[in-house]
This record gives structure tokens, sequence and C-alpha cells, in this order.
């Protein structure tokens, strides 16, 4: 633990002192012991939150993560079935559900979470990268490409990042980059293949009302 970790932990534990029921504190506290690899202290915190608030989104949220980065797929699924029930944005729910499938190799379930999240966020491209990491993990290549090339297409420039093989990329970007619709756009094949970093999440917000 750094001087800097022990001086928050100091301050949190003085705020709770002064007051226990002090919910962002123990959030932060929470935090603090996962970022340190403190996990089972972090999860029966988090324990501890939910069930004084079983419908907070942000709480599960965390308990979600925590019980994946442990590959605790059974907790972890509970925990999403909790998510969608307290009003989790459905995306990001079926995209997290992909990712658990995915974890487990269960390739059929992980696709229809997939297809259903893009189904909802058609023009988000983190579904469809999904897809595509799918394909690669399957031994799909040639459907994998095609629908980079199509992912790339819609949405070009280097704000568009994900996990795949660099071989795979450069001849999507090839292919896709020859198309003049996507010349104009303004972006070049080496932006295509310098973008492709980390993929982003759909966060676990709740769904807007009405």
């Amino acid at each position: 633990m750094t001087g800097e970790t022990r001086l928050a932990r100091e301050s949190l534990d003085r705020a709770l002192s002064l007051k226990p029921s002090l919910m962002e504190a123990q959030v932060m506290l929470a935090g603090l012991d996962a970022s340190v690899g403190h996990i089972k202290e972090a999860r029966e915190r988090l324990d501890t939150l939910i069930a004084r608030d079983p419908g907070n989104v942000a709480l599960l949220g965390m308990m979600f993560q925590l019980q994946t980065q442990e590959k605790d797929w059974g907790q972890s699924q509970a925990t999403l079935t909790k998510l969608r029930t307290a009003g989790a944005d459905r995306a990001a729910a079926d995209l997290a559900e992909g990712h658990v499938a995915v974890e487990q190799q269960q390739w059929e379930k992980a696709e229809a979470a997939y297809v259903r999240a893009a189904e909802q966020r058609p023009m988000a491209p983190e579904p469809l990268l999904a897809l595509v990491q799918l394909g690669m993990k399957r031994g799909q290549v040639a459907e994998a490409q095609s629908r980079l090339e199509g992912v790339l297409a819609a949405h070009p420039g280097p704000s568009l990042c994900g996990r795949l093989p660099r071989g795979i990329i450069a001849d999507a970007g090839r292919r896709v980059g020859s198309n003049p619709a996507f010349r104009n756009r303004g972006t070049s094949q080496s932006e295509v293949e310098y973008s492709l970093g980390p993929s982003g999440e759909i966060p676990l917000y709740r769904e807007a009302d009405g």
C-alpha cells in the first residue's frame, strides 16, 4: 500500500468514525480495497452496502466487476440478473452477459447476447467489435473480418478501439480504405490501423425513464 493510499484510507476511516452510515465513504473504501488487491474485503463491504440498497445499479455494477475479475461466474450471473431487475441499461447488460459467456466458452450464448446489444445500440461500435472478437476466438476469421470492415466503415477515425489481431486489422483497413465513401469521411488506413486499441464498454447505467 502506497503512502497516498494509506492517507486516503485514514481519511475515509475518520469520516466513517464520525458517521458510520456515510455510503460515499464506504463505496470509496470498497474501491480502495479492490485497487490494492483486497478483493475479499471489497466484496464484503459491497455486500453490506447492497443489503442496504439492493436496487443500486452502481453498487451492483462494482460487485459484478469484482466477481468477473475473480472469475466467479455463478455469482456474476446472479448479480447481472439483479442489475437487470434494478434497471441497468439493457444493451450494457447484454454486452456484459456476452463477456461472461465468452470467458466460459459458451459461444452461442455470447453471440446471442452481443447480437441483442447490437440491435439495441446499432450506432455503438462496442457490441459489433465484441462479435468480431468472438468470431476470431471461434476461428471464424472470414466472417469476423467481414464484420470488422462494416464496423470500420461506420466508425472511422482514431476514436474506434478494439483488441484485435494486427493482421486482420490491416487487411480490413486496406479493403475499407479503398472504398471511396470511406475515404471521403477523412480517415486513412494508417489511422484505422493505429486506432484499434482496448475497446470501451457501454456503462451499466440505469435505463432512461420512458
